[in-house]
């Protein structure tokens, strides 16, 4: 799922790769905190495509 996500907007990788990162080191407030960045990214993107 994640591949295609990155497929379909390849700006979402560097937070995946943050997000995990964070996981691995049992961090997962920021984890959590990335996740929310994420997805107002992904609420820009679809802003863009709806315009």
């Amino acid at each position: 799922m994640i591949a295609e996500i990155q497929k379909a907007a390849p700006t979402t990788a560097i937070f995946f790769m943050q997000i995990n990162e964070q996981i691995m080191n049992d961090t997962y407030y920021k984890a959590l905190k990335l996740a929310q960045q994420l997805i107002e990214h992904e609420r820009e993107l679809l802003g863009y495509a709806a315009e």
